[in-house]
Parts: C-alpha cells; structure tokens; sequence
C-alpha cells in the first residue's frame, strides 16, 4: 500500500505539512511519532479527508476502501445521546457478535452496551472504538494516540489484539504515540515528523539506537501552606475517598481505566455529588448553587480537551488577555491564537486549556490527564511550570493518572478496599 506525499496548507497558504509518500507491507506496524504539535494529526486526517475545510473527495483513505481511522479524542467518534449498542445496529449479526467477543478480550462489561457515551470512561470509550473497527473487514487500520486514554494492562491488551488482528489478515497498522515504551514494542518501523516534515523513517533497531532521553525527577514536595480543600466522595465501586489539601500541595488520584478519578473530580468540581469544603467552607453539591466566585475558585482541565472549546471562534477571543509569562511558560509562544481550534494538535490545545485555567487565578486547580498529548520534552516543562507556579500563589491541585509515575503524595484507587476511607497520606 503507497501513501501519497501530503501536503497541507493554513487558510492563507502557508504550507503546514508536506510528508512525502509512504510505502506499508502487508502485515507491517507503522508507529509515528514527533513533537506536539508537529502535523502528525494534520498528517493522518489529510489522508482521511478530515481536516478544517477540507474536501471529502481529496481522500486516500476511507471506510470503503477498507481503511478506518479511531481519533485520538474517543468521545468525537461517537455520537453522545446513543447508547454504546445503537451505534452498531446497521452492521450484521455477525459483526455485532464479533464487536461483543472483542469487547470480551479488552475486558469491557456488557453492561457498557446500555450506556452513552458520556457514561464512559475515556479509556472505554478507546476500547469501544477500536472493538467497532477490528470487527469489521479491514485492510488498514489507523489510530491516533490509541493509548493516551488507557493504564499500562489496557495499553497491552489494546496493542496485542490491534497487532495480532492486522498479521492474521495481513493489515496494516498506524499508530501515532509520544510513548516510546509503546513504539519499542510494537512497531516494525518508524516515522518521526518534525515541523510538518518528514525528519526520519527507518526500522525499529536503527530508531531504538538513536534513544537516549530519560526525564528527571520533579522535586513535588514543597513548603505547604493553610489548609484549603477537604473533600468527601465515592468511586463508581461504592468505595468512600477522602482527602484534605493545604495550598502549593499537589496529590495524584492513581488508578486503570474506569477506576474513577475523573468521577472524583467531577464531583469536587460540583457536576456529581460529593462533600467540598473551600477554606472551611462548605460548598454545594450542584455547581449552579455554588456563587460565581465559588465556581471560579476551582478550575478544571479535562481530558477530552477539544469539547471545551467553542469549536466558532478564535482561541484568543476565548482566552482574552493573558500574562506573556504564561504562554512561555506552556511554550505556546509561537502559536497564532486568531484561528479557531481545529487548526490546533490536542497537545496545544490541551496547553491552551491550562493557560485559560490559570489565567482565572483558582485556589484549586482539577488537571484530569492533562499531559497525555505531550512529547516527553513538553511534558517535563509544562509539569515543571505548573510546580512552580502553584507553590508560588498557593493554588492546591488534583490531578490524575493511569500510573504512579510522578512522585508525591497519591491515592491509588485500584487498591481500595470495600467500606475502607482512604486519606491520601503526606510524606
């Protein structure tokens, strides 16, 4: 299979991406990766026809050709007030019993069947996706991020059915990732774009050579001051959770797919019920009682990044005026924010979304997978900035992760015991 060289160009034609043609054996596994934001996504939907405005008929790639795409963001590819079971009800029986087997395999409930969308986890939703394309037939598959919503046993059992389905019929495979653990084993070759061009493509050996970044530790702990969070809630298991926080303290909700954490911060953030304290202060359970200072105090950054923007206007008329000091800080120096948000990658919108949350000055700060769209490089400065700049305003922060690879305090939610209270405890 040939990938025909792409080009892409912004509304007033400058040339974004411009990655020559790719050439795909049967059975083989492309990984590709790069910066955020450097037109891999732009890449990949030109193949798919999908990018702003342009033309549906310019596509290589397509469901009737027998190429399916799964989108970095799960929740884009299914429509939110149909349950999980009617977005299949078209297909035949015997896809609708296979997308049920792969469900099977990748340890999704039945009961997920009867649900929407929204009553998924990110992770599920992933799953979902790529359960609805590997039952069908199929002569490539393409994903973008297929493992950014997902905990270590998820991404295996993901990547494994992926791979092991595309060599049995000897399908192709693409994959985008920022994880290189993900490209070492999976992949027979890489394509690295930088800058909208191709910078290097090559088998797995020669790229494994060229490896040697490891990210430095980030010191967590930090002169705590008053208290200003206590919260109270239950994860979806019935399991009780507590915790307090002083202000500048950071703590890490740890758990798989499904486990709960954004529940967590869905109900400190006031969409689900669940005790809040603010500086001694009891607050609503529903956010539309809580005043409009209450609701500006706690700010939160979602995962499924691009539904929390107005999809019509401009990022800069969304974000108004913000300090010069946080856009280098979240290295969004050299993006024109006078283009509405499908001209950005998730990472950068994802950065976006911390400087609008930022720049409301909260006491609390909810970050719900907030730096799984970026490079590793990326990752470690937009941590290291949001260290500092917490500790120096006093802002106290939630955040989630699949792993407990930061160190600092963390409540992993996969070890709870029925009936048990878990305080996160402090070193």
């Amino acid at each position: 299979m040939e990938l025909p060289r792409v080009q892409v160009h912004s509304s007033n034609g400058q040339l974004l991406v411009d990655i020559n043609a790719v050439h795909l054996e049967p059975g083989e596994v492309l990984a590709v990766t790069g910066p955020s934001g450097c037109g891999k996504s732009l890449w990949l939907h030109a193949l798919f026809g999908l990018n702003y405005g342009q033309d549906r008929r310019q596509a290589v790639l397509s469901p009737q050709t027998g190429s399916f795409l799964v989108v970095q963001d799960p929740g884009s590819g299914l429509t939110p007030g149909l349950a999980i079971q009617d977005h299949f009800r078209d297909f035949s029986h015997s896809v609708q019993h296979r997308i049920r087997q792969v469900m099977d395999e990748l340890g999704l409930s039945r009961a997920l069947l009867s649900r929407t969308p929204d009553a998924c986890s990110g992770g599920e939703r992933q799953k979902l996706m790529v359960a609805m394309v590997v039952a069908q037939q199929f002569n490539m598959i393409a994903c973008d991020e297929p493992t950014a919503s997902l905990d270590t046993d998820s991404e295996g059992q993901l990547m494994d059915l992926l791979r092991t389905r595309c060599r049995q019929i000897q399908a192709r495979l693409l994959f985008i990732t920022h994880e290189t653990e993900i490209i070492d084993a999976y992949a027979d070759r890489v394509l690295v774009i930088n800058g909208g061009r191709r910078a290097w493509l090559g088998g797995i050996e020669a790229w494994r050579a060229q490896q040697t970044f490891s990210m430095e530790s980030i010191a967590w702990d930090s002169e705590l001051g008053t208290e200003l969070l206590t919260f109270r809630g239950v994860i979806p298991t019935q399991v009780p959770v507590a915790f307090s926080l002083a202000a500048g303290e950071w703590i890490w909700l740890i758990g798989k797919s499904g486990s709960g954490k954004t529940t967590l911060l869905h109900q400190i953030v006031g969409l689900l019920p669940g005790t809040v304290y603010l500086e001694g202060r009891c607050l609503a359970t529903d956010y539309r009682k809580r005043s409009s200072k209450e609701r500006k105090s706690i700010q939160m950054v979602w995962q499924q990044v691009e539904r929390t923007f107005n999809p019509s206007r401009t990022l800069g008329v969304q974000l108004g005026d913000v300090a010069d000091e946080m856009i280098a800080g979240l290295g969004l120096v050299n993006l024109d924010q006078n283009r509405v948000p499908a001209h950005f990658s998730t990472g950068e919108l994802q950065r976006f979304a911390l400087l609008r949350a930022l720049s409301q000055s909260p006491r609390i700060l909810l970050l719900d997978e907030c730096v799984v769209s970026l490079d590793m490089d990326l990752r470690e400065q937009v941590l290291r900035y949001l260290k500092q700049v917490t500790s120096e305003r006093g802002i106290a922060v939630v955040a989630t992760s699949h792993e407990p690879i930061f160190a600092g305090r963390m409540v992993n939610l996969d070890l709870l015991q029925k009936d048990r209270v878990e305080f996160g405890s402090r070193p």
